[in-house]
């Protein structure tokens, strides 16, 4: 039997773009995005799972229906694209 404890809430950062809390139970906020901004959700697979468009500066991603289990967000904004880890609690 592993148990993995996760004693910290990650906040990520990059430029303008902030994603938290990570590890997530419900809700993602992704704040600094541009005009037309969209996100994207991998799962370890690669397949997609989750993806909204036309997003302008923040938005609060209800990710309730996905399993547990580490998935990848893809951000682009007119400004830059990020990719960056995600953990589904």
């Amino acid at each position: 039997v592993t148990v993995n404890l996760i004693t910290q809430v990650q906040k990520w950062e990059q430029g303008g773009i902030c994603i938290f809390p990570n590890p997530v139970l419900d809700i993602l906020k992704v704040s600094g995005l541009g005009r037309e901004s969209s996100i994207r959700i991998k799962n370890i697979l690669g397949q997609e799972v989750f993806r909204t468009q036309g997003l302008e500066d923040h938005a609060a991603l209800d990710l309730s229906v996905l399993p547990s289990g580490i998935y990848l967000i893809f951000v682009e904004s007119e400004a830059e694209k990020i990719c960056r880890r995600l953990i589904k609690e």
